[in-house]
């Protein structure tokens, strides 16, 4: 979006006096648009999906995004943290925390001198959003929705990195969800009149993931 923005800007200073029929243009064209950019304000998940890259966090929204929206998006980010996923339970797909690890380690007393010179504080579960958002971006050679599933991250932000992975895993486009659950006619046929809705949701998405290969399950022509 940010991206596009600037790519109007530039347009409209090379042709406002060059081309002024192209350059009205460009205005419509940009209304059109700041029509559905305007939308990202109804949700924090667009700003979510800013603070919670690696590459980019607040520091992005702070440097690319105009004075007054600064501060309300950065705060219903926070906001979405601390209602949803502060206090919920950790679901870590790792088999031991950071901390069963230490107690599982004996450390000697050489160990000890070492951990009272760290400068590197332990996680807080109740501070990964704070401590996450202090950092400064980093350069990831993946998606941020890989970089987010790694055991590492997951360890280290085990709760953050679950509202990372759902705001990430949410499809740019609502075509191809339109598209798997338009097949459902083929599904509900005279003979199957009474499968209810939560039912053939089923169905559509198991057909779903067997056609597209996460399944593990050989793809099945349901034509």
């Amino acid at each position: 979006m940010d991206a596009i923005v600037r790519h109007y800007k530039n347009a409209q200073s090379r042709y406002e006096r060059s081309n002024p029929a192209f350059f009205e243009r460009i205005k419509a064209s940009w209304l059109v648009f700041d029509k559905y950019y305007t939308k990202t304000e109804d949700t924090p998940v667009y700003a979510a999906a800013l603070v919670l890259h690696p590459a980019r966090r607040t520091q992005y929204i702070r440097k690319n995004w105009k004075k007054e929206w600064q501060r309300p998006g950065i705060n219903s980010v926070k906001k979405l943290w601390e209602s949803s996923y502060l206090n919920a339970p950790v679901n870590c797909s790792t088999s031991l925390s950071q901390e069963e690890n230490d107690q599982a380690r004996p450390v000697n007393k050489l160990g000890q001198l070492l951990q009272s010179l760290e400068v590197i504080s332990k996680q807080s579960g109740e501070d990964e959003y704070t401590q996450f958002t202090m950092q400064g971006p980093t350069n990831i050679q993946s998606s941020a929705l890989d970089w987010w599933l790694h055991d590492e991250q997951r360890e280290q932000w085990p709760k953050l990195s679950q509202m990372a992975i759902n705001i990430f895993s949410i499809p740019a486009m609502s075509d191809d969800p339109e598209r798997v659950f338009s097949g459902a006619r083929r599904t509900i046929s005279w003979e199957r009149a009474r499968l209810g809705a939560a039912m053939i949701e089923k169905l559509e998405c198991l057909k779903n993931w067997i056609k597209v290969g996460i399944s593990g399950v050989d793809t099945v022509d349901y034509d």
